[in-house]
This record gives structure tokens, C-alpha cells and sequence, in this order.
């Protein structure tokens, strides 16, 4: 019995234990050499040969039996000890593949976040290329700027000098006009002088004519006073005879007095004539040899100022060609400078295009990181007078929950909202992004941000499909909406709009409020209809008035208001 109880207390036996090493997670420990220790001695090899005096004991067959128990009992334990070693084989290789794909898990969140870190360089240095593109346009249009002034300013310059040289081709040309007038008055004045010339010698000739004829009248006077002599001589016998003779002779002798007179003026005419033709043919002479100076002079002077003026002109053509390559210059680079402002323009819309696509990588990546960091689901209960409560600890979740807690239970009319990330949650199979600027929880619809109270209010029941547009679950609460057609079951009373508009639904009342039916866009074969299904594009301005009356400023109330072709307003929408 000694020997069986020290064989029992060894390690094997079903009264001893199996020392086991600690297993880590890095590296399982077997244990097959402890198996294989406990396989070497077993217990029943103590009792193979009993010694002598156990075969002369009486109780023998009793202590065979008791080892033959034993044996059968140790080899049941030898069998669970071996299921045990079995089983902890499977939970090592189970942990180490639960191991593996921690590791596998931990690498691939380390990825997402170098791949996280590389979006968001990429997209930081994007932002950076945009302003650095953004500032080298402006520097380019500054340039383009400071050089168009600069061209105007030349052209301007250009200009002036054209105009003053224009002026002074004028001033040269009204000098140039007033030499060909002086010389046309000393070509008048020679032509004068010439008239005078040939004047004097028909005077000369009529005063020699008539000095010839005058000397014959005279010497017939003459003559004839030498027959009257006669006559008186021959008639001096009688007084009466001499007395007219007398009488004759003294008025032939004032006649020839008279004549005298009259030929010594004619003498000094004719002399005062001869002088001044003399002068004149000096004056002639001496104005024929300015007159020739000066055509000299002008046929030099007008030859010059012809060479300044074809000079003048080709300058002029130059200078307007040059003004045209300058016009020309500034609409090209009005042209280019629109060209630049349209590629600035389709350039910032391809930054933002890949910013958006940047961010909304940015956001997949966050969320694959939320659900890869995230732990096993687990069952959250929801307490009572909540449909959401809070997984993460940030200031954003936390709101959310009281928000929706404070909206009360069945607000989300059976829908499942949950976390998928910073600032992203899961409403069903929708994605829902919400922020919280100044105490003030929005979320996102559309392009626009509205309050929560307003989005949940808005929420459709799980089986009721919403509009296909957003912006209409939206606009479903306005006191405006009468103004698009609703369906037959939607009809509301025309005297219900009044009160709508003045009193707009309160958030704190969202819960126990009706809620709004679903807008219809209009259709081009309903375009303008109202509450009551009547088309206002079909109604004359008197039937009209029973719709859309007017307010005290004459014009077409607002609620019910459309773009009507008459005097209506313009439509708030």
C-alpha cells in the first residue's frame, strides 16, 4: 500500500497534478513533454510484481481487485487528461489565429493611417498648389495689368506726340496757305501793274493822237485867222465892217486863248502820265523782281514743307497703324486675361472637385477605421425616453443623445440611428453627417444645414418612401407649400394658409404635430396649381382675386403667390 500510495502521488497519477507553462500571446508553449513525462512511468507498473509478502496475504484477491480498480480509474484520467491536452492544443491554436488576426487587424490600421496621413498631405499640398496657382494668376494678371497700363500709357504718349505733331503739320500748313495767299496777291499785283502798263501806253498813244490833232486844229485856226486878217484888212474902209472884225477877232482871240489853255493842261497830263508811267514801269520792275525772289523762295519753301507734310503723313500712318497693333494688343490681351480667368476659374472647380473627393475618401477611410477600431458589437440597451444613446465620448454624441432624448421616445418613428464615425452616422442603409457649431447640433441635407428637431420632425416612417428631392421634405413644413399642387388626399382649406404662416410649427412640439404631406413638383401639364387643385395660370384677374388676393399695397399676397403673366409678384421660390 506504501508503495502503491507513493506510486499514486506521482506526477501521472490521478492523484497528482500536470505543471503547465503560462501561455503568452506571442508564442504558445506545448505540452507534449509533460505528456510524454506522464506516459513514462504510469502507476499499474508498481503492482506488476507485488513483493513476497503481499502473495502471502490473505487479502489478496481483495488487493488485486482495488488495483485493478486503480488501473481502470487511472486510465480514465490518463483518457480526460489527454482530451484536456487536446483541448487546450485547439483554445492555443485558436488564440493564436485570434492572435494573427489581431496582428493582421493592427497592421491594417496602421495602413489606413499612413494611407490617412498621405490623403491628407496630398490634400493639404493640394490646397497648397491651389493657392500657390491662386497667387501666381493673380501675380500674372497684376503683370498683365501693370503691362496694359504701361502700353496705354506708351499709346497715350503716342497719341500726343501724333496730335502735336498733327498740330504742328497744321500750323505748318496754314503758314504754307498764308505764303501761297501772299503770293497769290503779288501775282494779283503784278497782273495789276501789267494792266497799267498797257493803260499808260494807251493813254500815250490816245495823247499823241490827240496832240497831232490838236496842232492841225491849230494851225487851221491859225489859217483861218490869217483869212479873217485878210478880211479885215480888206474891210478896213468901213467902220461898221471893222468893228465886227473887231468882234471876231476878239473871240477868236479868246478862243485861241482858251485853246491854248487847254493844250498846256493836256502837255502837263501828258507829262504827269509819261512820270508816272515811268515810276510805275519802276515799280513794275522792282515788284517783278520780288515777285520772281519771292516765287523762288516759295517754290522752295512749298517743296519743303510738301517733303514735311509726306513726312508728317507717313508719320501719321505709322502712328495710327501703331495705334491699331496696340488696339489689336489690348483686346488679345483682354482676351488672354478673360482666357486666364476662365482657366483660374475651371481650375478652382477642379481643386474643389478633388477636395471633395479628397474628403469624401477622407471620411471612407475614417469610417473603415471606426469599424475596424471598434469592438464586437454589443447589445446597448436603450433606456426608456431615448432612441439613441451615446458610443463614444465626444462632446458631438454626447449632444445628440440629450438632443434626442429631450425630443422624446419614438422621435425617430422606428428608425435606427448609429455611430460609423467622427461626426457620421447610419440612419438605416442612409449616411447622415451632423456637426455642432455654437451649442447648435445641425445635419446635413443637401447642400444646406438644418436643425435636428426640424430633420427628425421631417423623418418619413420606415415603410412611407420620401420625395425624391430633399429640399421638398423640407419645404413640406412652409407655410408657402400651397403653392406647388398636392395630391387629392393632401387638399387643405385655403383659410388654414393665413394661420400656417403666422404661426410656423415649434420644435419642442414636433412630436404631438401633424405632419406636413408630401410636395409634388409641378409638371408642365399641372404647372401652377393650389391647395384646392385649381390652376392660377388658367384664371382671369377677377377670379384670381378669390385666390390670391391683394394686400394693402396692391400687390398679390405671398402665400399662394406665383410668377403670374399679370400684376402678381414674383414667386418667393
Amino acid at each position: 500500500c506504501l508503495v502503491g500510495a507513493g506510486a499514486l502521488a506521482r506526477p501521472g497519477c490521478f492523484g497528482g497534478t500536470v505543471p503547465l507553462e503560462p501561455v503568452t500571446l506571442a508564442q504558445p508553449s506545448p505540452i507534449q513533454e509533460h505528456m510524454m513525462a506522464s506516459e513514462r512511468g504510469p502507476c499499474f507498473y508498481q503492482v506488476q510484481n507485488p513483493p513476497e509478502a503481499l502473495r502471502e496475504d490473505p487479502d489478496r484477491e481483495e488487493m488485486l481487485m482495488e488495483l485493478k480498480d486503480l488501473k481502470a480509474l487511472v486510465q480514465g484520467k490518463d483518457e480526460e487528461k489527454s482530451e484536456h491536452a487536446q483541448k487546450i492544443l485547439l483554445a492555443q491554436e485558436r488564440l493564436a489565429q485570434e492572435q494573427e488576426e489581431l496582428l493582421r487587424r493592427q497592421s491594417r490600421c496602421k495602413e489606413l493611417e499612413v494611407e490617412m496621413a498621405i490623403q491628407k498631405k496630398d490634400l493639404q499640398m493640394s490646397q497648397e498648389w491651389q493657392a500657390w496657382q491662386q497667387q501666381k494668376h493673380s501675380c500674372d494678371l497684376q503683370h498683365q495689368a501693370e503691362v496694359l497700363q504701361l502700353r496705354y500709357e506708351a499709346n497715350l504718349l503716342s497719341e500726343q506726340e501724333t496730335w502735336q505733331q498733327m498740330e504742328n503739320s497744321s500750323q505748318s500748313l496754314q503758314r504754307q496757305q498764308a505764303e501761297r495767299a501772299r503770293e497769290w496777291e503779288m501775282r494779283d499785283l503784278a497782273a495789276s501793274v501789267e494792266t497799267e502798263r498797257f493803260l499808260a501806253t494807251e493813254l500815250r498813244a490816245q495823247s499823241r493822237s490827240s496832240e497831232t490833232s490838236k496842232l492841225r486844229l491849230l494851225q487851221e485856226l491859225s489859217a483861218r485867222l490869217a483869212g479873217r486878217e485878210l478880211e479885215i484888212f480888206a474891210l478896213e474902209g468901213s467902220e461898221d465892217a471893222l468893228e465886227k472884225a473887231k468882234a471876231q477877232a476878239q473871240a477868236l482871240q479868246l478862243r485861241l486863248c482858251t485853246e491854248e489853255a487847254q493844250l498846256q493842261e493836256v502837255w502837263s497830263r501828258v507829262k504827269v502820265q509819261e512820270e508816272w508811267a515811268q515810276d510805275a514801269a519802276k515799280a513794275e520792275r522792282v515788284v517783278e523782281a520780288r515777285a520772281e525772289a519771292e516765287t523762288s523762295k516759295a517754290e522752295v519753301r512749298l517743296q519743303a514743307a510738301e517733303a514735311q507734310l509726306q513726312t508728317e503723313l507717313r508719320a501719321a500712318a505709322a502712328s495710327t497703324e501703331a495705334l491699331c497693333r496696340a488696339e489689336e494688343q489690348r483686346e488679345q490681351a483682354q482676351k488672354a486675361q478673360r482666357a486666364l480667368q476662365e482657366a483660374g476659374e475651371e481650375a478652382a472647380a477642379e481643386a474643389r472637385a478633388r477636395e471633395l473627393v479628397l474628403e469624401k475618401r477622407l471620411e471612407d477611410l475614417q469610417m473603415q477605421l471606426e469599424e475596424l477600431k471598434a469592438p464586437a458589437p454589443q447589445t446597448v440597451s436603450v433606456p426608456e425616453g431615448s432612441d439613441y444613446v451615446a458610443t463614444a465620448a465626444d462632446e458631438l454624441d454626447q449632444a445628440l443623445e440629450a438632443e434626442i432624448r429631450s425630443l422624446g421616445p419614438g422621435c425617430l418613428q422606428g428608425h435606427v440611428l448609429k455611430r460609423t464615425g467622427p461626426k457620421i452616422y447610419k440612419l438605416g442603409e442612409d449616411r447622415v453627417r451632423m456637426q455642432l457649431s455654437d451649442s447648435v447640433l445641425t445635419v446635413r441635407v443637401g447642400t444646406s444645414w438644418v436643425p435636428l428637431a426640424r430633420w427628425v420632425r421631417e423623418l418619413p416612417a420606415p415603410g412611407e418612401q420620401g420625395p425624391e428631392d430633399q429640399f421638398q421634405a423640407l419645404d413640406a413644413s412652409s407655410p408657402f407649400a400651397g403653392v406647388y399642387p398636392l395630391g387629392p388626399q393632401q387638399t387643405r382649406k385655403e383659410e388654414s394658409l393665413p394661420q400656417l404662416g403666422s404661426q410656423p410649427p415649434k420644435p419642442e412640439a414636433a412630436s404631438t404635430q401633424v405632419k406636413a404631406p408630401l410636395i409634388q413638383p409641378p409638371t408642365p401639364d399641372k404647372p401652377f396649381y393650389n391647395s384646392e387643385g385649381v390652376d392660377l395660370m388658367k384664371l382671369s384677374n377677377e377670379e384670381l382675386e378669390k385666390y390670391v388676393p391683394f394686400d394693402e399695397n396692391g400687390r398679390r399676397t405671398s402665400i399662394g403667390a406665383i410668377n403670374h403673366p399679370t400684376e402678381c409678384s414674383p414667386c418667393i421660390f
